[in-house]
């Protein structure tokens, strides 16, 4: 059970004028006012109450999750930035799980949305997108009774097996595994592990690995890494080059899935030279670009100055 002192991190923000004490549990404590009477909500822990409406938990009617991502975040760019739930379910307030998007970026770039708005519609998400005002001819479902407040590991298996479904036609709830339900945060429902390209025995090829007749180097290696020259080749998939560079004898890669269906389509690689033969080693592989750029800065032991993606929870 989740409970307002499970927590790692936590953090003081200010948003509109009051002061709050974050947790990354997604609790919030509002601080009292100096020289002002104690107020009935002020100094308690909170999850706040989830409204029954809409599925967003608040604290005195403000979304909880819009002041957990000013702490965790930052303020938005401006007002037309609203806070996307990644893995849709709204009362998960972790700061892994939110991020600032606009309005329109809400909509559509979230697979899981785009997924249950072909459902509802029987369109295409190109179909929408051409015509969003489409969207007010139907009664978006409101069905929020699977959602709850979770740990970060349910969280990311709620990500995961909504993606997947997203993702692939083929798999879904049914009624048998409780429609959604508990069926999002169950880990025997994730893709088995040998169908990953961290587990899946394929053929592997390096294009742009020096051959026996070249210069053997890390350097040489590096130069060939052109940006969107292939890096790896499988008999499922390419990666191509996003950027390299060298740090502490170690060739670091940062590759991206040519199919922009792939559940973590980012990649960062390395490769080192021993005793005359290179070695290829998978680092870490994203769900989302940003965190490939904070796994790339991590290998080359630079500080990472933004928030932590949503990969680093994972």
């Amino acid at each position: 059970m989740i409970t307002v002192d499970t927590y790692v991190n936590e953090r003081e923000c200010e948003f509109k004028g009051e002061k709050y004490i974050v947790r990354d549990n997604g609790a919030v404590m509002r601080l009292s006012k100096k020289n002002y009477r104690k107020r009935k909500l002020d100094n308690k822990w909170t999850f706040g109450v989830g409204d029954k409406t809409t599925g967003y938990l608040k604290f005195s009617s403000i979304p909880i999750h819009r002041i957990i991502a000013t702490a965790f975040l930052g303020s938005p760019k401006d007002s037309n930035y609203v806070v996307d739930h990644i893995n849709t379910n709204r009362q998960d307030n972790t700061p892994g799980n939110l991020r600032w998007v606009t309005r329109f970026e809400n909509v559509f770039l979230n697979p899981i949305t785009c997924r249950n708005l072909e459902m509802l519609t029987g369109l295409t998400i190109d179909e929408i997108i051409q015509n969003p005002k489409i969207l007010e001819n139907y009664k978006v479902s409101k069905n929020i009774a699977w959602m709850r407040k979770v740990n970060s590991e349910e969280s990311r298996n709620c990500y995961q097996n909504l993606m997947n479904w997203a993702l692939n036609s083929k798999i879904g709830p049914s009624k048998k595994r409780g429609i959604i339900g508990e069926w999002v945060y169950q880990t025997r429902y994730l893709p088995p592990k040998e169908d990953t390209m961290e587990h899946r025995k394929v053929d592997k090829v390096y294009p742009c690995c020096p051959s026996d007749n070249e210069e053997r180097s890390l350097e040489n290696y590096q130069k060939k890494l052109q940006y969107g020259t292939v890096f790896l080749e499988t008999s499922i998939t390419k990666y191509i080059t996003v950027e390299s560079t060298i740090f502490n004898r170690k060739l670091i890669i940062r590759t991206r899935d040519v199919n922009d269906q792939a559940l973590k389509p980012w990649f960062v690689s390395c490769v080192t030279l021993e005793n005359g033969r290179f070695q290829h080693e998978l680092v870490k592989s994203c769900f989302v670009e940003e965190g490939s750029k904070e796994f790339f800065d991590i290998m080359q032991d630079k500080p990472w100055e933004s928030n932590h993606s949503f990969d680093y929870m994972c």
